[in-house]
């Protein structure tokens, strides 16, 4: 697969971080103390004095100013009002000069990716002791590709598109679609995001998608029989989907980089597949679990997630630090056909070396509690660089992770748990204002598991030949760059996916 372009999404209020959240129980103390901090934190205007967690008073070092006024210059699309909202002081507050508040301001301006540069400085007001907070910025395109794929799998050939703009009108509002073909799929994704309503601290984002494809279980020994059929498939089960729905999302900023997310999802599923299917697993036969339920079911689910990001760039990062905790209920109760718990923790970090490097340490842990569809569950695709990733939650390969250590993650592919743990350095080699703003050198190594929860318990007596605990190594090397067009990567593994290796 080539992924030509894969913009990651500018961190901003709003940003979609769903999937997932936590339940937590506390004391009828702590249950009072975080009714007063939610009431205090929904009260505060952004900017406010003590609103990130700093006293003002703390900051006041050297001589004292009184903010008269903001202006702003060059920013010939967004509003003012867009860029005050991430301005964390407002006029007639007193500051000094080493007020963090100031460097805050910035980088939360250049985190929302509407800018390549911003330059804050201060200029004399109209009174003795006012002064301007002037703010300089060198705007960018946000017209982008988010997703430009093309890849050869064992199965078909593919393609895809999808393109945005996230600063749309001026007013940072995401907007944008995607589709992708192949001879037996066919994808249509659209999304809207406002990241403040009415200046506030909510965001609110609406997605839709239509999905029709296949996808092929089984690897050893396949057996899969359909109506009509006299001879069985072979190679493979083959099942045939359409998912149509849509999402709702709601974001809240408790402070700046810390983000509540929910989202209540709707969608309606017709599936085909075998009367019968089986295939070899360690040396025994096993029905093929499809994870779907014959013909039309449905699936309703709420998500929360709990996340932070204080990287100091949304699409070419060099340092900072990225954390989401989600988690995913779907039960007939709220009128779904499937009954399953899903959580997913994640952290990427990057450190910045003394020789202008940087290393980026990733974690990711995942577990599925109940009877998931097979598309809801943890793909081996998204954790391997040697297989394609889903592309709008698609499949389009049959072939294995390749394997390395001979355990049983040779039977993997769709799984209810899920870790894994990577190391990736990073060069940054060149970076602008303007045009090509930003290109990295970057090559990684990872370790990951992907199991059922059964099978940790039966493994030792299922595999004699090959170790039982599914572990695979994975890793990459090329280029990553942010243009005015989008974000691309040139690596190993998308060059890969213009090869296209037979699958067992």
């Amino acid at each position: 697969m080539v992924e030509a372009a894969a913009c990651p999404g500018p961190t901003r209020p709003g940003n979609q971080l769903f999937h997932n959240g936590i339940v937590c129980g506390y004391t009828l103390a702590m249950r009072m103390h975080l009714m007063l901090l939610a009431a205090a934190l929904l009260l505060a205007p952004r900017g406010a004095a003590g609103a990130d967690g700093i006293e003002p008073e703390e900051e006041l070092q050297g001589p004292v100013y009184v903010l008269e006024s903001i202006e702003i210059r060059g920013n010939q699309k967004t509003s003012d009002a867009t860029v005050l909202f991430f301005v964390q002081m407002s006029e007639g507050e007193s500051f000094s000069p080493g007020d963090g508040r100031l460097e805050k301001s910035k980088y939360a301006l250049l985190a929302t990716g509407y800018f390549s540069d911003v330059e804050l400085s201060l200029e004399k007001g109209s009174e003795r002791g006012d002064v301007v907070l002037v703010i300089t910025l060198v705007e960018r395109s946000t017209f982008v590709f988010r997703d430009l794929v093309l890849g050869f799998s064992d199965i078909t050939a593919y393609g895809g598109l999808s393109v945005a703009d996230y600063n749309f009108l001026g007013r940072g509002i995401d907007l944008g679609g995607g589709l992708v073909v192949s001879d037996s799929h066919l994808g249509v994704d659209i999304h809207f995001r406002h990241p403040f309503i009415f200046h506030s601290r909510f965001s609110f984002g609406i997605h839709g998608y239509w999905l029709q494809g296949n996808d092929y279980m089984g690897y050893d020994d396949v057996i899969a029989m359909w109506p009509g059929m006299s001879e069985p498939q072979t190679r493979f089960a083959r099942v045939s989907y359409l998912r149509r729905g849509g999402a709702l999302e709601l974001d809240f900023e408790l402070v700046p980089q810390l983000t509540l997310g929910l989202e209540v999802r709707f969608e309606v599923v017709d599936a085909t597949m075998p009367t019968a299917a089986s295939h070899q697993v360690g040396g025994t036969t096993e029905p093929i679990d499809f994870g779907l339920l014959p013909g039309r079911s449905f699936i309703s689910c709420i998500s929360g997630v709990i996340g932070y990001d204080s990287r100091n760039d949304p699409f070419l990062p060099t340092r900072g630090l990225k954390l989401a905790l989600t988690a995913e209920f779907s039960s007939p109760i709220i009128g779904s056909s499937y009954s399953y718990t899903k959580f997913v923790f994640t952290y990427d970090q990057l450190f910045r070396l003394p020789w202008n490097h940087s290393i980026r340490i990733g974690f990711l842990a995942g577990i599925i509690a109940g009877h998931a569809p097979f598309f809801e569950r943890f793909y081996i695709g998204d954790l391997s660089d040697f297989i394609a990733q889903r592309v709008l939650g698609m499949a389009f390969e049959h072939r294995r992770s390749p394997n390395v250590f001979g355990t049983s993650i040779k039977d993997m592919r769709y799984e209810d748990i899920v870790g894994k743990l990577s190391l990736e350095y990073v060069i940054s080699l060149y970076r602008h204002k303007r045009g090509v703003y930003g290109v990295d050198f970057f090559f990684s190594l990872g370790l990951f598991t992907l199991a059922r929860a059964r099978d940790l318990k039966i493994a030792r007596d299922k595999y004699d030949e090959v170790s039982p605990f599914p572990l695979d190594l994975t890793s990459n090397i090329g280029f990553r760059m942010d243009t005015g067009i989008g974000y691309f990567e040139i690596s190993v593994s998308n060059l890969l996916g213009l090869v296209p290796l037979r699958g067992p």
